[in-house]
């Protein structure tokens, strides 16, 4: 049986975060506009969504390992809903919201750490 990860809502994310938590330029992201059973993914993807390549690795390169394991397991939890939204649903859009390319952006981060 899969093991659930640990989901951190914005708050318990800044306390396990510690001063990393201020590395990241954060997006903000409207929840109307994410399909409600990936909500608990928003505070990631507000985290994590960097849609430039370079600073989104970097962050990624400077998390503490832990905060990169949590990034990966909550994000392979949610694999099925993400590529259900993301391929499936919008992938032949022609210009995609600032929240797809943030989620996108997020499961980058977490291919990466």
């Amino acid at each position: 049986m899969r093991k659930v990860p640990e989901i951190l809502d914005a708050e318990r994310m800044r306390e396990r975060y510690g001063s990393f938590y201020n590395a990241s330029p954060k997006v903000h992201l409207d929840q109307r506009q994410i399909p409600a059973r990936l909500w608990p993914l928003l505070p990631y993807a507000e985290f994590w969504g960097i849609a430039d390549d370079l600073t989104r690795e970097i962050l990624v390169e400077q998390a503490p390992r832990d905060v990169q394991l949590n990034l990966k397991d909550v994000v392979s939890a949610f694999e099925d809903a993400l590529e259900e939204w993301l391929v499936r649903s919008k992938a032949n859009k022609p210009h995609p919201s600032g929240e797809y390319v943030a989620f996108a952006a997020m499961i980058m981060a977490a291919d990466f750490a």
